[in-house]
């Protein structure tokens, strides 16, 4: 228990150093603790947190009003939801598999990994430290996600059977997080002689595999989830799921104890190197984004070399290979062409209230969407670089993003192809692949400068015009018409990249 005690003592001390920064943010001074500054910062979290309601009850209604309960595609999204205590499980156990579940800072190292302190407890805590966040993110998406699949009459009535599906889903990243660290303490407390071979990372991945070809047996568990939606009582697998969680944190502590740290350190060197970096993420987000990709890039062997090419088709070449080299940055185009773009098509087919617009613009102003473009920021970053290429900045978004533009466009193709309603048509296609082509075009814009301007314009300006233009356009089912506002709007973005300058 003194071990413990001291553990939390020290994670306290870390929480409230991030307490007082994130306060000083506010105006509130705690480090002085007067009257006034303690008065502010209560007055400061009561704003907040009043906020934090209204905004998330206007999320509830706007999500309810979508009415998404009726659309042929429900039963496919219940299918899906099934499968997150699986796809769950596949990815954090591929994750403390690939790497020590347990992670030392710099300071942790120095003060933590060479004291007697109980192994076992260290594991406990910090796998407690990262379950509930990740739980309780997954467990608020999951809750708009019921709000919108249930099939009730009034929004008041919704609220039980997601708030149900929640706690469900909660539970089950919890008990799939508690499972990885399991697996990953194991993988660490092995002898070094009998180290685990190094694709044993997909043994989780596989199990997902397996259990979405045996349906029925993959998505038991995730019955717990999925059956609040169509009002029914809590399953069997609810109480699986507890008791999975609850066996796992009483095994990782006792398999905790037998921790290597001195592996836990060899592995938890470039965590270490990155948390350095994360207090300036409030000031340029971007440069920490870019160390942090080239920290994980350096920590890599090579993969694949740059195929001969002559001209274009040199970039091209690059481009893909640096794609290969971070498969995750194939992820941001087949988001955004599976479905930002095509909901877009589809809010349009039928008139709607502005409101009803507003969280697919909120989605495309905070959906990730660096990797769209970012082997040709890498260029214009470097002027001494960019000045040898001979192409102009249009031609180089372009040939330079084609691997993401590609997988953009083809998403968007395979959404509709397997979409019944509403029913695929060419006009929904063309409209899809045109408002790709835009967005793909506004975030290159966000990185060069056009009639001499200071400063680039920014994603969200021309995003926004373009976005406002083109949905204006076609509301209502007027597609032809949206259509061609599309293709003006290509035109004209093409023609600024084309003229701009970095």
């Amino acid at each position: 228990m003194r071990d413990a005690g001291l553990l939390l003592w020290l994670r306290w001390r870390h929480l409230r150093g991030r307490i007082r920064f994130w306060a000083a943010i506010g105006g509130a001074d705690l480090e002085t603790g007067s009257l006034t500054n303690r008065l502010y910062a209560i007055y400061l979290s009561v704003v907040c947190a009043i906020w934090l309601y209204l905004m998330w009850a206007s999320a509830t209604d706007i999500v309810f009003e979508m009415g998404l309960a009726d659309v042929a595609a429900r039963g496919l999204a219940l299918r899906v939801l099934a499968f997150v205590p699986l796809a769950a499980f596949a990815f954090l156990g591929a994750r403390a598999l690939r790497s020590s579940p347990v992670k030392f800072t710099f300071q942790d190292m120095a003060y933590v990994a060479g004291t007697p302190l109980d192994r076992g407890v260290l594991a406990l805590l910090d796998c407690v430290r990262e379950t509930v966040p990740i739980a309780l993110v997954v467990g608020l998406v999951d809750f708009l996600v019921a709000v919108a699949l249930t099939r009730v009459d009034n929004v008041h009535l919704v609220i039980g059977p997601a708030l149900t599906s929640a706690l469900a889903v909660a539970a089950a990243v919890a008990a799939a997080n508690l499972l990885a660290w399991l697996l990953g303490l194991m993988r660490m407390t092995a002898r070094r002689g009998r180290t685990w071979p190094g694709a044993v990372w997909l043994v989780p991945v596989v199990v997902l595999a397996l259990g979405i070809v045996l349906e029925d047996a993959g998505a038991w568990l995730g019955a717990a989830i999925v059956s609040p939606l169509d009002l029914g009582s809590a399953p069997a697998s609810l109480g699986a799921l507890v008791a999975l969680s609850l066996a796992a944190l009483v095994a990782i502590p006792l398999t905790g104890r037998r921790l290597d740290t001195i592996r836990v350190v060899d592995e938890s060197g470039l965590y270490a190197q990155l948390q350095v970096f994360r207090p300036l993420a409030i000031y340029d987000s971007r440069a920490v984004r870019d160390i942090t990709r080239r920290k994980k890039l350096a920590a890599r062997k090579p993969v694949g070399k740059l195929p001969a090419g002559v001209g274009p088709w040199a970039l091209v070449a690059r481009a893909w290979v640096a794609h290969l080299r971070q498969p995750s940055s194939l992820l941001t185009p087949l988001l955004w062409g599976a479905a930002l773009v095509p909901s877009a098509v589809v809010l349009s087919l039928e008139p709607r209230p502005i409101l009803m617009y507003f969280p697919w613009f909120f989605a495309v102003l905070v959906a990730p969407a660096e990797n769209l473009v970012h082997v040709f920021r890498e260029e214009i970053d470097r002027p001494s670089l960019r000045e040898l290429l001979p192409f102009d900045n249009l031609k180089l978004l372009t040939l330079e993003g084609l691997p993401a533009l590609m997988i953009l466009c083809l998403s968007s193709v395979a959404f509709w192809l397997v979409e019944t309603s509403p029913a695929p048509t060419p006009q929904n296609i063309v409209l899809s692949l045109l408002l790709g082509v835009a967005l793909f075009f506004c975030r290159g814009l966000e990185h060069v400068r056009i009639l001499n301007m200071k400063r680039p314009l920014g994603f969200p300006v021309t995003a926004g015009v373009t976005s406002v233009a083109i949905l204006a356009a076609s509301a209502g089912g007027s597609l032809v018409s949206g259509v061609l506002v599309a293709v003006v709007c290509v035109i004209l973005l093409g023609s600024m990249l084309a003229a701009s300058e970095i």
